[in-house]
């Protein structure tokens, strides 16, 4: 890795990504040389044959267990994921974004250093518009802060109308991205009930989660999917229409009636 030959430093970086791909005890092998500041230094220098391996080298060492990716996060690694997130060559976003998904699959204290970064609007704004790979990745991101985060880290997506742009995903025909939307935002409705019962709080008679999907169109989309030939993506639907949706609007309907 400190040739000066570019050949024997290609095919050592892409040794080190095989070799880190997927064995814990590999990716510690790799972290015990000490060498994510000289992958740290090549990334900077923006060396188009050793982006790849090394934001791949990266990417499966934040696959490991959560120390393992503290490592990465502890050398300040997410700067320069952040840098080929925003870059103008399609592969090298996804390779930066399938990163830092890692990263918000980890703890609460290592999504935080998502917020930290500044990298929630970069993702949002590949998740809203950019290619179908990409998107994936920036899906798998968000959801998992939707699965894993903490309050005010899910409120702030909720405030950047992360709702309004998975309400116009679930017309997508992908069925990774509808599941992980589908799964995300059972969480997310299930989770508003618990808080609104704990704090005695008339479910009815508040502006709900599920209330700004409708608006922004999701429900109708989510009723299109009870229809689809993916069983998995058609229980799904039609669970969160039964427990969230449904039941909510026969109350209101009750209510209206009386």
């Amino acid at each position: 890795m400190q040739s000066e030959d570019l050949s024997i430093l290609v095919n050592s970086f892409w040794g080190l990504c095989y070799l880190s791909n997927g064995d814990l005890n590999n990716i510690q092998l790799i972290l015990d040389l000490k060498i994510l500041p000289i992958i740290f230094e090549n990334l900077k220098k923006n060396i188009p044959d050793l982006v790849v391996p090394s934001l791949r080298i990266i990417g499966n060492i934040l696959s490991g267990d959560s120390e393992q990716a503290q490592e990465v996060i502890d050398q300040d690694g997410i700067k320069p994921l952040k840098l080929y997130l925003l870059d103008n060559k399609p592969k090298l976003r996804k390779e930066a974004c399938w990163a830092i998904s890692n990263i918000c699959a980890g703890t609460i204290e290592q999504i935080q250093e998502i917020y930290e970064n500044d990298l929630i609007d970069p993702l949002l704004l590949i998740l809203k518009q950019d290619e179908l790979p990409i998107q994936i990745e920036a899906c798998y991101s968000i959801t998992s802060i939707m699965m894993y985060g903490n309050v005010d880290q899910i409120n702030f997506l909720i405030s950047k109308n992360v709702l309004e742009i998975f309400s116009e995903l679930l017309n997508s025909t992908n069925f990774n991205i509808l599941n992980l939307i589908l799964e995300s935002l059972d969480r997310l409705f299930n989770y508003e009930i618990t808080i609104k019962n704990l704090n005695n709080i008339d479910y009815e008679e508040t502006n709900n989660f599920v209330t700004v999907v409708e608006e922004y169109g999701g429900m109708k989309a989510i009723e299109k999917i009870t229809q689809s030939q993916n069983q998995n993506l058609s229980k799904l639907a039609q669970n969160i229409l039964t427990k969230y949706y449904y039941q909510e609007k026969n109350s209101k309907e009750s209510i209206k009636n009386k």
